[in-house]
């Protein structure tokens, strides 16, 4: 009898333990589902340049920028090197990939661009980060991205 209900104690904790797996999943790609993608950081961040008067526009682009920022910070702390990157569906349709010949990998930038970068035109991207994969699709590195003149 103690064997039959710690059998069924073991199953039940399973189960729950798969259940929480997929409540993970499903919230990782819920979190990249509701990013937006790459076009439209450019734009949003385009139309937040502040040498022109603040107007409806700059406010509700600074709005959505402010929430992709928690969005994609987030999503930086989910990543995990060593997984695929088809492991989190949607990624890759948020920026587009570019090859990296020297390194024979491949990355794609997210995230949101900074102010003293566009001001300086160089610096590290505090908010942005290069996610690199080889051909296989396997996350290699996760690393911040440092823009230079």
């Amino acid at each position: 009898m103690k064997q039959v209900v710690l059998a069924l104690l073991l199953s039940v904790v399973n189960c729950l333990a798969g259940d929480s797996n997929q409540a993970t999943s499903k919230q990782i790609q819920d979190l990249i589902h509701s990013l937006p993608g790459f076009e439209q950081v450019q734009e949003d961040f385009a139309l937040t340049d502040y040498t022109a008067p603040a107007d409806g526009k700059q406010r509700e682009a600074n709005a959505r920028l402010k929430k992709a920022l928690e969005g994609f910070k987030r999503l930086r702390s989910l990543l995990r090197v060593g997984t695929s990157i088809f492991d989190y569906p949607g990624l890759l349709a948020l920026s587009p990939s570019r090859y990296i010949e020297f390194d024979n990998k491949y990355a794609m930038a997210l995230g949101i661009p900074s102010d003293a970068v566009r001001a300086n035109g160089q610096g590290t991207e505090e908010d942005m980060f290069d996610v690199i994969f080889d051909d296989r699709g396997i996350i290699t590195e996760i690393r911040p991205i440092v823009a230079s003149q």
